[in-house]
């Protein structure tokens, strides 16, 4: 499996506050931790924003963590490219093929069953416009989602950790045999902005000194 990323970048070039104009990508170690069996438990748990790595931010949006991974920024900015965020996507997806997790495209307008169908619009009112979802266990599900457009200057990429049932028809069938009703997970406020991640790395950086 390999990465395609420049390991020049450090957290101060990818979070730093030119990054929200120029761009931004998870720096080297950020992008291990992502793709490192038995870490993501550590994201999912967490209950409020902040770090789960040295590089690795986490975002919480209700029940979703969301670790973000690429923010375009202006399209003539320095800190990332279209195609850096596409191999970034490419990695992502065979980390999910290499750990042995069949991954699917999620129709965002015709969700494949009902347990998934609250958390797809909670995508599209984010601004979601490709999301490509697979299992990490019987408890987490990944979901890589693409949002925002280029030309404005959204343009993101993150790995959104949402409960099993979300993504999984099986264990959301099971849930609702367990709980005799279907269950209907709440529709989370996906909406985020590198500026959060900037905010964050400012406060570490504070932190420390």
């Amino acid at each position: 499996m390999g990465f395609d990323m420049d390991l020049r970048r450090t957290a101060s070039t990818a979070f730093g506050p030119a990054s929200l104009v120029a761009g931004g990508v998870l720096p080297y170690e950020g992008r291990i931790f992502v793709t490192s069996t038995g870490t993501q438990e550590a994201a999912f748990e967490a209950r409020t924003d902040g770090w789960v790595g040295p590089e690795t931010p986490v975002l919480v949006r209700g029940p979703v963590r969301i670790i973000p991974l690429a923010w375009l920024g202006s399209p003539e900015g320095s800190g990332a490219s279209p195609e850096e965020i596409a191999a970034f996507t490419d990695t992502m997806l065979s980390y999910a093929a290499y750990v042995g997790r069949a991954w699917s495209r999620l129709d965002l307008e015709d969700p494949p069953f009902d347990g998934i169908r609250p958390y797809a619009v909670a995508l599209r009112d984010g601004g979601a416009t490709r999301v490509d979802y697979w299992m990490y266990s019987e408890e987490i599900g990944h979901a890589l989602v693409h949002a925002g457009d280029a030309e404005a200057g959204t343009m993101s990429l993150a790995l959104h950790l949402v409960p099993a049932p979300w993504l999984s028809e099986r264990l959301s069938e099971q849930a609702s045999r367990r709980k005799r009703s279907r269950p209907i997970p709440p529709k989370p406020d996906l909406r985020w902005s590198w500026s959060e991640v900037i905010a964050l790395h400012g406060a570490r950086l504070a932190a420390d000194s």
